[in-house]
């Protein structure tokens, strides 16, 4: 049911007819009582795909059982098996510990800032993670020797038009802000690839797109951009790509130590292989999961250097 929803609400979104309806709907899905309504839909009426899910995170207790002990706080171990335990039977009791929306990817139990940011954004959108950053960036606008550079990376057109107007409007208000637009999606390889464009925030990379977007890694870019400046931090919200993206910044990740934020509620796999891939390729991290929505999305791995 909520996959069929989804289909349906992108080609609505497709429609420059219902920019007002659209706004409406943006409004309504991250409501409590629609995901209420929606989680009894689904547990009435999609039991099949229910019991799949059940029995692919059955099959991994194992590896999600590695996943919690590796896990630095008690409430990242709480919030992760909760989340799987929700994602599992569609129970909201497991949704209890579920953190600020306002704060995501900048978690302030988790995440410290430095004088000379160099910000990557992966999945820019219209530059929404951008105006919560400058909102919590500590040294904004103050006197100094300190800069906030961001590196947005959006391959949707439609996104990248407004994500042009509305970080130019903090760059003509800030003194040490600067940012660089590269219209690619990002990757573990340099290619052009399949892409479902125009539908807003959930534009993605499919086999089967509407057009055909630039996919680029990070460390090829990194380098022309910003030659020896070190990357602070990485968030990654793409849609699915964020293991390719990460394997793309493989070498950054080890030359410069950055946070990172990561996504990981894209697929069950997800939920489970991301934290894998970095606590397995890169043991100078400490690892945290934090939740910010009542429903199965907003699921963020934080990776903070443990040197």
């Amino acid at each position: 049911m909520r996959d069929w929803l989804i289909k349906l609400w992108r080609k609505i979104q497709k429609s420059k007819k219902t920019v007002v309806f659209t706004k409406f709907i943006v409004w309504l899905i991250e409501t409590d009582l629609f995901n209420i309504l929606m989680d009894f839909i689904e547990r009435v009426f999609a039991k099949k795909k229910l019991r799949k899910r059940q029995e692919f995170y059955r099959a991994n207790r194992r590896r999600i059982k590695e996943n919690i002990e590796i896990l630095a706080d008690e409430k990242s171990k709480k919030v992760y098996s909760d989340i799987i335990m929700y994602r599992c039977t569609l129970d909201r009791r497991y949704l209890v510990e579920t953190s600020s929306a306002k704060e995501k990817y900048f978690d302030s139990q988790i995440i410290s800032f430095v004088p000379d940011e160099l910000f990557i954004d992966g999945g820019a959108y219209i530059g929404d993670t951008i105006i919560s950053l400058v909102e919590r960036w500590p040294f904004f606008n103050k006197n100094g020797k300190k800069s906030l550079n961001v590196l947005c990376f959006e391959p949707d057109g439609y996104n990248v038009k407004e994500l042009i107007q509305n970080v130019s409007q903090i760059s003509k208000q800030a003194i040490h802000f600067s940012f660089k637009i590269v219209q690619s999606a990002m990757w573990n390889r340099n290619v052009e690839l399949e892409f479902e464009g125009g539908i807003d925030y959930a534009s993605k990379l499919e086999k089967t797109g509407n057009e055909k977007v630039r996919a680029q890694r990070l460390d090829d870019i990194i380098g022309e951009l910003y030659p020896g400046e070190k990357v602070t931090f990485l968030k990654l919200d793409i849609e699915g790509a964020e293991p390719e993206a990460l394997e793309g910044a493989s070498a950054t990740i080890e030359k410069d130590h950055p946070i990172l934020a990561i996504c990981i509620y894209h697929t069950d796999e997800q939920m489970i292989s991301i934290i894998e891939t970095i606590r397995g390729k890169y043991p100078f991290y400490k690892l945290y999961v934090r939740h910010y929505m009542k429903a199965w999305t907003e699921t963020v791995m934080y990776a903070i250097p443990d040197d």
